[in-house]
């Protein structure tokens, strides 16, 4: 059964490289209209580079330049998007950032930055774009989570503050947004194959020892592609999700089935 996205208009933000790259491949092999989203300027070369990327497997790609923490960035966006397409079908809130950082070391500035883009973002990017995402029947939202919304280690406070509370919004606007036929979910992805976790694992003793023991702590032994959280997405904003909403689906090759010992 393949998943069609043909003249369904497709938003990812933070989507020129990692997960939400990853998320675009999946979107355009589904014949969607991608739009990415990131804050670089439109001629940099990692735009141009992602924008190729995705225009290989389906010509139909745009760009919206955007910080999901400016409110301004965000009304240009539903600007251009009401101008173009007349619609939004689905909106997946996927841009992040990570602070490795306990609550002692964390500055305030910097705790209010990843609740800024973390969760903030989430709820001002879904509210703004609402009215866009009232105009296209069947419409979702699928927000990025975190398995450090359900378990996690010291020292990343901020960020699994931000990610919990995603958890929580998205119940909250499936109840809201249902009666709309507007369906709100999330996805929690674990380890996953990013040029972040790449940079991580160069600056270790022994990289392809510390993969090999991550790869371990996984009942499937691999940890996951941005492919495979874009095929997950791909099923929750489709018809053949139609009755699915307010649920976080974890995506983590098992890890967190495992206890540690």
């Amino acid at each position: 059964m393949k998943i069609d996205y043909t003249e369904k208009v497709v938003l990812i933000t933070g989507s020129i490289m990692g997960i939400g790259l990853g998320c675009a491949e999946v979107f355009a092999e589904s014949r969607a209209r991608v739009i990415l989203n990131g804050f670089h300027d439109p001629q940099e070369t990692v735009v141009q580079e992602a924008l190729d990327k995705i225009k290989q497997i389906h010509p139909e790609v745009d760009y919206l330049k955007g910080d999901v923490t400016s409110s301004s960035d965000i009304r240009e966006m539903v600007k251009s998007i009401d101008e173009k397409y007349g619609k939004l079908d689905l909106l997946i809130n996927n841009a992040g950032i990570n602070l490795f950082k306990g609550i002692e070391s964390t500055s305030m500035k910097e705790f209010d930055q990843v609740i800024g883009v973390d969760l903030r973002g989430l709820f001002e990017m879904t509210k703004e774009m609402l009215p866009l995402l009232k105009k296209a029947p069947g419409a979702s939202v699928v927000h990025m989570a975190s398995v450090h919304a359900h378990l996690t280690i010291a020292e990343i406070t901020a960020y699994c503050a931000a990610k919990g509370g995603v958890v929580s919004m998205t119940r909250s606007l499936a109840q809201e947004l249902g009666p709309l036929g507007i369906r709100v979910n999330s996805v929690s992805p674990g380890f996953t194959q990013t040029p972040m976790l790449e940079n991580w694992l160069k600056s270790s003793e022994d990289p392809q020892g510390t993969m090999d023991r991550i790869n371990g702590l996984h009942p499937l032994r691999k940890i996951v592609s941005p492919q495979e959280i874009g095929y997950a997405i791909a099923f929750l904003g489709s018809p053949l999700a139609s009755s699915i909403t307010g649920i976080n689906l974890v995506i983590d090759g098992g890890l967190s089935t495992r206890v540690m010992h």
